[in-house]
């Protein structure tokens, strides 16, 4: 007699017997629960009768089982006059669970200061979780186990960067008693303040133009979260304000406040949407060009009468 589980079946295969006056066969099962007794108990007491067969049977399913439970299978001959011969030796199975539990849900996330995430849940309903998982990943990248916990837990706290800027994102997952893990909660996302400036733009071009303005041309920053560039200006011995402020996209700026004569000092810098400045780069000089004076009119000629 042996013995072989499917995930959901326990397979019994046995030779059949050959001598005369057998009658049929019969199966005995007995169901240990944990605790387990020692190895030498194991196999003692035959258990009820699960299956009468046929006495050329050589194979049995037994579908009414449990996952995680032993089962302790003994087979005997049933005799013409309904006695039963000595069985056969013990087989033993424990059918493993190939069901993943249910997962968590409600899954919340509260961001605290200094860094600190608030998570809580509703457990999973399923009966045999044994851990809960925590997972996190950052920017859209690979989620990674950060924390693993007890079935009854339904609160925690993660630390994350307060100041790096990145999404994060959470969900949970239930681990039952067989090693199965339940699909990820529906996952939920915290933004970190983003406390990082851009880089600074660089200054390509300053002309005086002849209506009296001042263009700034610069190249753009790569980052991505740009939303604005801020054109500064510094008259001699003065301090720099900002003067103009473009949406990004944009690589020029016009001061048009500019008294012509006076010898400026020009810088740019990058605004992201959070409001963080870069740095300013190396201001450039320029000049503001008075402005060009009106063509008059030619005079008339001699004798012509004038308007």
């Amino acid at each position: 007699l042996t013995a072989t589980t499917t995930g959901e079946v326990v397979r019994l295969v046995w030779h059949a017997p050959e001598a005369p006056g057998v009658a049929g066969l019969r199966l005995h099962r007995r169901e240990v629960v944990p605790p387990l007794p020692p190895a030498s108990e194991v196999g003692k007491g035959l258990g009820p009768v699960v299956a009468e067969l046929p006495a050329g049977a050589t194979t049995y399913e037994d579908r009414a089982v449990r996952p995680h439970l032993l089962y302790i299978y003994r087979l005997a001959v049933r005799l013409a006059d309904g006695s039963e011969a000595p069985p056969s030796p013990p087989v033993a199975a424990i059918l493993k669970d190939l069901a993943p539990p249910a997962p968590p849900t409600s899954l919340e996330a509260e961001a605290g200061d200094g860094g600190t995430v608030t998570l809580r849940w509703s457990p999973s309903p399923s009966p045999d979780v044994a851990q809960v998982q925590l997972f996190r990943r950052i920017g859209g990248g690979p989620w990674a186990v950060v924390g693993a916990y007890r079935p009854a837990t339904t609160e925690v706290a993660d630390r994350i960067d307060p100041g790096a800027g990145y999404r994060y994102e959470y969900a949970v997952a239930a681990l039952d008693t067989g090693g199965n893990r339940s699909a990820k909660s529906a996952p939920v996302v915290v933004a970190a303040p983003d406390h990082h400036p851009p880089a600074a733009p660089v200054l390509t071009q300053v002309e005086s133009r002849a209506d009296g303005t001042v263009a700034v041309r610069w190249a753009p920053p790569p980052d991505p979260d740009v939303a604005a560039f801020r054109l500064y200006r510094s008259a001699p011995e003065g301090e720099a304000e900002a003067v103009v402020e473009v949406a990004a996209g944009t690589g020029e700026a016009v001061d048009r406040q500019a008294v012509p004569g006076v010898a400026y000092r020009y810088t740019v810098t990058a605004v992201d949407g959070a409001g963080n400045e870069s740095r300013r780069p190396p201001a450039v000089l320029a000049y503001a060009r008075p402005a060009a004076a009106a063509t008059p009119p030619p005079a008339p000629a001699t004798g012509e009468a004038r308007p």
